[in-house]
């Protein structure tokens, strides 16, 4: 059993980051594990904005992030970054009819 970092193979395909039973997380877990937090900060940013358009005013808009679970970080989070957009198609020129 591998207890400590840098005792695992390069042919194991195990990174230096270790999981709460002290053995090696793989590259893939660890890849996996940073897609799955990017996608629940998404949704938690999409949750802020939806309960931030919804709410009657600011002190409603706590009660509710509240009742959700989402701290007052969370929202303060939505509020100043912006998800990366994909660059926006541009309006195809219309073809003009000949008079």
């Amino acid at each position: 059993m591998i207890t400590s970092i840098g005792e695992g193979s390069s042919m194991s395909g195990q990174t230096n980051q270790k999981s709460s039973e002290s053995t090696l997380i793989s590259a893939s877990d660890t890849a996996r594990m940073a897609a799955e937090q990017k996608m629940h900060d998404e949704w938690n940013r999409r949750t802020v904005r939806v309960v931030a358009s919804a709410a009657r005013d600011v002190d409603d808009c706590r009660m509710l992030l509240s009742i959700l679970g989402l701290s007052e970080d969370i929202a303060r989070a939505a509020r100043t970054r912006q998800p990366n957009s994909s660059p926006k198609k541009s309006a195809r020129p219309r073809a003009h009819a000949a008079a």
